[in-house]
């Protein structure tokens, strides 16, 4: 008997949650002069703490000691409003016939 699991990593894969991440951003940042499509790509991956340190330098400040808490509570509402799985997933997750789960690194708040 083969004892085999699909492990799934949440953000990006199943859920198109990068966007939403990054336009957080933008929203509490208006200084911030890039697209949600250029901070996607520089920080797709990377620890929030290398983020924010890349984001002091892009507005030449450091930010408010209250961002973080602020970003999150930015980044739950757009995921309540917005957040949507990647397409086909549902269908594929479905049609699975091995147990799966998701492991991710992000905070279990935002998961």
């Amino acid at each position: 008997m083969s004892r085999l699991l699909v492990i799934f990593d949440l953000d990006g894969t199943l859920v198109d949650s990068e966007s939403l991440c990054n336009q957080a951003f933008l929203d509490l940042l208006p200084s911030l002069n890039e697209t949600v499509e250029e901070l996607v790509d520089q920080f797709r991956g990377r620890k929030f703490s290398e983020i924010l340190s890349e984001i002091e330098r892009k507005v030449s400040s450091p930010l408010p000691e209250d961002f973080e808490k602020s970003y999150r509570h930015r980044v739950a509402d757009l995921f309540a409003k917005e957040l949507q799985p990647v397409q086909g997933v549902p269908e594929m997750l479905g049609a699975l016939t091995l147990p799966f789960c998701i492991a991710s690194s992000g905070p279990p708040e935002k998961n």
